[in-house]
Order: C-alpha cells, then sequence, then structure tokens
C-alpha cells in the first residue's frame, strides 16, 4: 500500500512540476476571450449553385481554476461561455454573399476542461449543448472539420502555452 501511495505522490509531482499557475491560466484565458468576441466570418457555398455568409463568436466567457479530488490532474481549469452564430439569406454570388447582412440563428453553450502541463495548459475534455437534441454532445478536437473550426479554434485558444 505504501508503495502505491509513493508512486501517486511521484506521478503527481512528475505531472504537475513546471506547469503553469491557475493566475497564468486566468491571465491567458482574459486574452483569449477578448481576441474570440471579435467575429469571425466565413462565406460557403450552401445549397446547390448558392452562397451565403456566416458568422461566429464567443459571449460570455468565465472560466474557474479549482482543486479536484484526482491524483492526477489536482488542478483543473473550466471555460463557459456561449457560440452565438449568424448567417445570410442564399445569394447566387460569393461577393454578393460576403456583402450581405447577418441575422442571429442561434447559440451553442460550451464548456471546456484544461490541466495543467509542462508545455502550458491542455485540453482534457469538452462538450457543447445540441439546442435541437436537447443534449450535451463531445467536443471533438483534432476532428475539426469546416463547420467546427471556430469550436477548434477556441479550443485552442484556451490551451495557454508557456
Amino acid at each position: 500500500m505504501r508503495v502505491l501511495v509513493l508512486i501517486a505522490v511521484l506521478l503527481g509531482c512528475v505531472t504537475s512540476a513546471g506547469a503553469q499557475t491557475p493566475g497564468q491560466f486566468s491571465e491567458g484565458a482574459k486574452r483569449a476571450a477578448a481576441d474570440l468576441q471579435r467575429v469571425i466570418t466565413d462565406t460557403r457555398e450552401g445549397p446547390p449553385g448558392k452562397f451565403y455568409k456566416v458568422t461566429y463568436r464567443l459571449d460570455g466567457a468565465t472560466w474557474d481554476v479549482k482543486k479536484t479530488d484526482s491524483m492526477l490532474n489536482p488542478v483543473q481549469a473550466v471555460v463557459k461561455a456561449e457560440i452565438v452564430s449568424a448567417a445570410s439569406t442564399p445569394f447566387a454570388t460569393r461577393e454578393d454573399a460576403e456583402r450581405a447582412d447577418t441575422q442571429t440563428v442561434g447559440s451553442t453553450k460550451l464548456e471546456l476542461t484544461y490541466v495543467p502541463s509542462v508545455t502550458g495548459w491542455k485540453f482534457l475534455e469538452g462538450r457543447l449543448y445540441a439546442d435541437p437534441l436537447r443534449t450535451w454532445l463531445p467536443v471533438e478536437y483534432g476532428k475539426c472539420s469546416e463547420k467546427k473550426a471556430f469550436i477548434c479554434s477556441v479550443v485552442e485558444a484556451f490551451s495557454v502555452k508557456k
């Protein structure tokens, strides 16, 4: 039993050695939240021969760094935010779509969990609320399609590096 406790203590020391402090996460999170409040605009091809403009922005980002009961990850940072998306009506040309106004079409709740590592804070897990399904779905970071690119950029922005 003593051997297991010793291994767990050593493992905790190795994983947290050189890791960033909660204050460093908060400073990086402030920068990421401010940067992601700007509107990201994309023009996409929709129905055959039609184009539409889509915008995304992060709204109401909050974060909390707290201690956990886990010996492997004794500290975690949880980021909560909302992704607000807007879209235009379809247009015949890409140029017309790029000039178009957009209207808010919905928002998605997002929760991301990070843990300290030697290189900074790394993404552990995340989930987003799918309103039409009325359920939480996992964030699959690393499987970034065109439609998920903004979510992946949010995950990366809060992965505060040293």
